[in-house]
Order: structure tokens, then C-alpha cells, then sequence
């Protein structure tokens, strides 16, 4: 699962490299490119191990949910993160994306109760 979210992030920066973003700069739009690159390489990884999909899933849920706490600057040069989440799953096959959300219920249904209780706000991703 690890592998998965590394090798998202690794992807996304080659995407940078890969599609001349080093000389437009940072802006959503680029950002959201990198992202649908990335994923694209690991909904095809994915095919092969499923982990791969699960470690990008959960490392853009931990990105909601640092947006969503108190104190957290959103940034202006990447989409939001519920946002990234919508592009990482969109190369995905419908059943395989169905799978994803589930995941991402899942965990937001067990991590819910946890944050309330350590006084944090609580979490919603709506796929």
C-alpha cells in the first residue's frame, strides 16, 4: 500500500518533468494533469496489484482530510483535494472505481468517530 502512494507521488512528478510543466509553473490546472497522469499509471499498475490503488486512495484522503482541519492553508497552486481524489479515480474502470469508494467510506465512516472524540472536525469525500 505504501508503494502505491510513493508511487503516485514518483509519477506525479515525472508527469511535471514529462509535460513541461517545469517552465509554465505551478497552477491547478497543471497539477490536476500530473494527477490524471499519475493515476493513469497506477489504475494500469493496479490491474496487476491492487495495492497500488489503495496507497494512492488513501494518501489523497489523508490530503482532504489536512484541508479540512482548522488551520490548514489550502494552496492556491493545486486543486483541493477532494477534487484530486475525482481525477486520481476517473482512469479507472467503473467496478474498479466502485471498489475505491467503497474504500474511501470505509475508512471515513471509521475515522469519523476518532477525530470527534481527539476534538477534530470530521471528514466528507462525496464521490
Amino acid at each position: 500500500m505504501v508503494a502505491g502512494a510513493q508511487d503516485f507521488v514518483w509519477f506525479h512528478e515525472y508527469a511535471h518533468l514529462l509535460l513541461g510543466h517545469l517552465v509554465v509553473g505551478s497552477c491547478p490546472e497543471v497539477e490536476n494533469e500530473a494527477d490524471l497522469f499519475a493515476s493513469t499509471i497506477i489504475a494500469e499498475l493496479s490491474r496487476w496489484n491492487g495495492f497500488f490503488s489503495v496507497g494512492m486512495v488513501v494518501m489523497l484522503m489523508i490530503l482532504v482530510l489536512m484541508e479540512t482541519q482548522k488551520g490548514t492553508p489550502v494552496t492556491r497552486t493545486h486543486p483541493i483535494a477532494g477534487i484530486r481524489l475525482l481525477t486520481a479515480l476517473s482512469p479507472f474502470e467503473e467496478s474498479e472505481r466502485l471498489v475505491l469508494r467503497e474504500l474511501v467510506d470505509a475508512v471515513q465512516s471509521a475515522l469519523g468517530p476518532v477525530l470527534r472524540q481527539l476534538g477534530y472536525g470530521s471528514f466528507v469525500i462525496l464521490l
